[in-house]
């Protein structure tokens, strides 16, 4: 059985819906914060490729990065759960660095569209970095994408 939190997203995914999460316009990177309680949200923001997935993190596939982050979420306390999809486009990646350092990576959650289900998250400052599938070395692949955050 899923959690409730991951069909929440699933539910957004499929519809697109405004209705049912917060959309808040970004240039590009964001910083945001959660506290519990907070309702289901989505914030446009861009998947950038330029650097190979390299000494980020020991993930079985490539993908290509930015070294600055595309969210910089703050959780102001812990949250029991936490569920995170990043929609584009174009085939996505999405690494996560933890406030202890510790990464954690995701690939074609639904589709070619990465996604997590996170439990019992200290409260912390987390790193969202959102690649692409292929990269161009000589200048960065901008392509936009919609990050949805359900309880």
């Amino acid at each position: 059985m899923r959690p409730l939190h991951h069909l929440l997203m699933l539910a957004l995914f499929i519809t697109g819906s405004a209705a049912a999460a917060q959309n808040t316009s970004l240039q590009g990177r964001a910083q945001l914060s959660l506290n519990p309680g907070y309702a289901a949200q989505s914030h446009s923001v861009w998947a950038m490729g330029r650097t190979g997935l390299g000494a980020h993190t020991d993930c079985l596939w490539g993908g290509y990065f930015n070294d600055q982050a595309s969210v910089t979420l703050t959780l102001t306390a812990p949250l029991d759960t936490l569920g995170i999809v990043v929609t584009a486009g174009i085939d996505t990646r999405l690494l996560i660095a933890y406030p202890n350092g510790t990464w954690y990576c995701n690939d074609d959650f639904i589709g070619d569209n990465p996604g997590v289900d996170l439990t019992q998250l200290p409260a912390g400052r987390y790193q969202l970095l959102i690649g692409t599938n292929q990269g161009n070395p000589n200048g960065t692949t901008l392509v936009e994408a919609t990050i949805t955050f359900a309880p």
